[in-house]
């Protein structure tokens, strides 16, 4: 998958995953909990060391959304 396959990507999401998106050239993650959508920007531009830093963080926020802990 290109850096650029990642923008057109917008198809929807299995429930409890977050899902990383590029928009404008920056990293933002994706996802809904408890009826609401929520997105963190992560104020990253997209290179491939800072998808894995993006990657880190949605499994991060997947166990707490499956655990249901807040931060």
């Amino acid at each position: 998958m290109t850096i650029q396959s990642l923008e057109i990507s917008i198809t929807k999401s299995r429930k409890g995953t977050v899902v990383v998106r590029v928009m404008k050239g920056r990293i933002r993650l994706v996802w809904s909990f408890c009826g609401q959508q929520y997105f963190f920007t992560l104020g990253l531009t997209d290179t491939k060391a800072n998808r894995a830093i993006a990657t880190l963080k949605t499994a991060w926020i997947e166990r707490d959304m499956a655990t249901e802990e807040v931060h």
